[in-house]
């Protein structure tokens, strides 16, 4: 998880096509890997928590997910000026990194980028 995570961080510019197809496929690896550790009459939620527990950097992983698809207001919701659960999962030059890379440069990114600390 951790190198699919590092490889994706490492890119400059990601189209908004490859940005959900990523998102697609992870959720898939997700879902598949999560199954591993999936008990009878277990909840979707508690296979989730059980596999962050058993597989390093599962939750960054989960939402790198969530960010490649998200809008800058939803990532802004995560990050709650570094006290979110994004800020568990990333430093704030990476999120910086990740919307540079996922939004066009615009005025509103300027000022999004510049509000993360």
């Amino acid at each position: 998880m951790n190198e699919i995570c590092s490889k994706v961080l490492s890119c400059e510019d990601i189209s908004a096509n490859t940005a959900n197809e990523l998102a697609d496929s992870f959720t898939k690896l997700a879902v598949e890997t999560a199954t591993v550790f999936q008990k009878e009459n277990m909840t979707a939620q508690e296979t989730q928590v059980v596999a962050s527990k058993a597989v390093p950097k599962w939750d960054r992983f989960r939402l790198l997910t969530f960010v490649l698809t998200a809008s800058m207001r939803d990532i802004g919701d995560k990050w709650v000026n570094g006290c979110g659960p994004l800020s568990a999962a990333f430093t704030a030059e990476e999120i910086r990194k990740l919307v540079r890379a996922l939004f066009q440069n615009t005025d509103h990114r300027a000022a999004f980028l510049a509000s993360i600390k």
